[in-house]
């Protein structure tokens, strides 16, 4: 077994432990929390100790521009422990934790990640919970200003 076979094994027990659902592609194991917001753990062979976790959100379901989008994501970036927001090159925004599971070169245990991943999880959850939240309040001000938030 190579170690992305070894790590995504680790991750897929803690997910499990922790009552949530997943499915693994490649070196990629996808959650299905029960609200319907999927995250993403990435798990490199070159690399095992680290780990990406993120979420997507289609930029085409963002009715706010590019600036003020970038603006929302260096607010966030500024002001969020442990999570960070970028628009990648589609337009889509990346919400995303980068963490070290374990010591340099060495595949996380069980217990490793069982101490690391709830937290990780947790700052990505509130990075999302703050830049959805921004991003409602950013349409809403757009609409505004243009009249069309106006009551007939």
């Amino acid at each position: 077994m190579n170690r992305t076979r070894r790590t995504l094994a680790v991750y897929t027990e803690v997910i499990d432990r922790m009552g949530m659902e997943s499915s693994i592609r490649d070196n990629t194991i996808t959650l299905h929390p029960a609200d319907g917001v999927s995250f993403t753990i990435v798990v490199e062979e070159s690399d095992p100790e680290f780990m990406w976790l993120g979420a997507v959100v289609d930029g085409e379901k963002v009715p706010i521009s590019r600036l003020a989008l970038l603006e929302i994501c260096n607010r966030a970036n500024r002001d969020l422990k442990g999570a960070k927001c970028i628009v990648d090159g589609d337009g889509d925004v990346v919400i995303q934790v980068d963490n070290l599971m374990a010591g340099t070169d060495c595949i996380p245990t069980v217990e490793d990640a069982l101490g690391i991943l709830p937290r990780t999880l947790h700052m990505l959850i509130t990075g999302i919970g703050r830049i959805t939240d921004d991003l409602r309040f950013a349409a809403i001000v757009d609409q505004a200003a243009d009249g069309k938030g106006e009551e007939a």
